[in-house]
């Protein structure tokens, strides 16, 4: 049960105090009902201003090859595109009002989620977005930064290992701790078994 795994309950508490939501999926047939869940109390929830906005998500074999328009609510014009690495993704990216992604790896000392860039997985969903919904099965999850840094492929290295801790913050405008100015506002870790 991943609700009592230390792992996960130690990573959850730490991406919350950092500003981030996290959801936990009871495998794989709950994935895309708790996804819809979150998206519904964080992204769904101002459907007049969604009318025309698009989702991005990557459409890789890890989990992610989901049917992401099934969980659309009654009445909101949403686009759902997969990751295309094309010039064009950029600006269909920077409007849209969700990118999903899957993870490389998530620390439980940190709170903290590693996206790895490349053809398929774009870092663009995690940067342009106001919101960020993150895939993390449980066997991605390690103790520490050092543990996930040996995960990285050292005979194909990614171009870009990004480590996520929590929504885009800065306290450079003025003294004052401002959410979403460099990225997402909003990201949400939704924890699952495989």
């Amino acid at each position: 049960m991943l609700a009592s795994d230390p792992v996960v309950r130690e990573f959850v508490i730490r991406w919350e105090a950092m500003g981030g939501r996290s959801y936990l999926a009871s495998g794989r047939d709950d994935l895309l009902r708790t996804c819809q869940l979150a998206l519904r109390g964080v992204v769904w929830n101002q459907p007049s201003e969604m009318a025309s906005d698009t989702v991005v998500y990557w459409n890789t074999p890890d989990g992610l090859d989901l049917d992401w328009v099934s969980i659309t609510p009654d009445g909101v014009a949403v686009r759902w595109i997969p990751w295309t690495n094309t010039g064009e993704m950029r600006q269909i990216t920077a409007g849209s009002i969700l990118g999903i992604t899957g993870c490389a790896w998530a620390v439980s000392s940190t709170g903290s989620v590693a996206l790895y860039s490349g053809p398929k997985t774009g870092l663009l969903p995690s940067v342009l977005a106001p919101s960020h919904l993150i895939l993390v099965p449980r066997e991605k999850i390690v103790a520490t930064v050092a543990e996930g840094l040996q995960r990285v492929p050292r005979d194909l290295l990614p171009p870009l290992v990004k480590i996520i801790t929590g929504p885009s913050m800065t306290a450079d405008i003025e003294g004052m701790l401002v959410t979403g100015v460099h990225g997402p506002g909003q990201v949400i870790a939704v924890i699952y078994e495989c």
